[in-house]
Parts: structure tokens; C-alpha cells; sequence
């Protein structure tokens, strides 16, 4: 293949991108439609990583032709990048547009030239699995939940704290209190 990162780049996404799929069409094995992209949002996020993917390999490994990335290059920008510690979700988004890459090159090599080429991206997956349990990703993730929720709701019983109190009404009826409860301990909870 020839021309820029960001024409291959395309060339490969027109391969998989099929922006009516239904998903049940997407996971089945018999459609023609099996393992394509149907969201513009997530194509651009592919391409994004893929053309990121191309330029790496073109100033490293000096490969322009991205019909020749093998298992080995995909090993090797997997370890640049968890060189720099991404988040755990940042990795998983390239593992996956890695697996869609493996697929936009059968396809192109099916599309384009009449046969059918092995492409065997497998090693993302064990990287990213290795890199998650050895903790070379970043872990972002942040707990919001109150430490002690039932003293808070426990506080909401608490007739010291009445609406008069925080310059509100008082047109708040007795029997409306046990929903306020159930409402706030479900918002605090997480549970919307």
C-alpha cells in the first residue's frame, strides 16, 4: 500500500467502517456485515490511535507500507506504550483498535488483492492482560461514595435538621419523609 499514514489509515477504515450495521449483524459470523464498526465516534478513535500506530512504526522501524506490520510491531508499541504508564482504559482502547486493525488488513488484503492473509494481533491481548495484573497501568479510578452513609441518613432523620433550619419551608409532610429517605440514600448509594 502506498501513500501517507493518514490515506492508508483510511483506506483501512473504509474496509470495516459501515455506518448502517445492525448490531445482530455485527456478531454474526455468516453476515457480511460480522466484525465491522458502525459508529463514526469510534472509527475516528481507531484512526486516531492507528494513524498514532503508523507514524510510530514509520520513525522506528522505518515500515511505510502498513501491509507488513506483523506481531512483533504490535508487541513493540504495546511496551512503548505502557512505557509511560497509561491509564488501564487509555490501553484498552489500543488493544481494541489493534484487534480492529488485524481485521481492516484481512479485509483489505481480501478487497483489494483477491487473498486472503494472515494477520495474528493476539499478543495485544496478553499485554494488556499482563500489564493490568502487574499494575503498569494507572488506576483512575475514584470512589465517590460518602464514607458513612448511614450516618447521613441517619442525620436526615434527625429532627434538629428541619427545612426552617436552611431557609426552606416547612411545607414538607410527615409522610413524604420516608420517600426523601429512599431517595437520598439511593443517590448516595449510587443507585440511579
Amino acid at each position: 500500500m502506498r501513500g501517507s499514514v493518514y490515506y492508508q489509515s483510511s483506506q483501512l477504515a473504509k474496509q470495516i467502517f459501515e455506518s448502517r450495521a445492525k448490531k445482530e449483524d455485527r456478531i454474526n459470523p455468516n453476515h457480511e456485515h460480522f466484525q465491522k464498526v458502525a459508529s463514526y465516534k469510534t472509527m475516528e478513535s481507531y484512526r486516531s490511535i492507528w494513524n498514532n500506530f503508523f507514524n510510530y512504526l514509520k520513525e522506528h522501524w522505518g515500515i511505510k507500507d502498513f501491509e507488513k506490520i506483523e506481531s512483533q510491531h504490535i508487541q513493540a508499541y504495546m511496551d512503548y506504550k505502557i512505557l509511560y504508564y497509561p491509564s488501564k482504559q487509555y490501553l484498552q482502547k489500543i488493544s481494541a483498535s489493534l484487534g480492529k486493525l488485524e481485521i481492516a488488513l484481512k479485509h483489505f488484503a481480501k478487497n483489494i488483492h483477491n487473498e486472503s492473509r494472515n494477520y495474528d494481533f493476539s499478543i495485544r491481548q496478553e499485554l494488556l492482560d499482563e500489564a493490568r495484573d502487574l499494575k503498569y497501568v494507572a488506576n483512575n479510578y475514584h470512589n465517590r461514595a460518602y464514607n458513612n452513609p448511614e450516618l447521613l441518613i441517619s442525620n436526615l432523620k434527625n429532627p434538629l435538621h428541619t427545612p426552617e433550619q436552611f431557609g426552606q419551608p416547612a411545607d414538607l409532610h410527615p409522610d413524604t419523609l420516608p420517600e426523601l429517605i429512599r431517595t437520598a440514600s439511593r443517590f448516595i448509594f449510587g443507585q440511579f
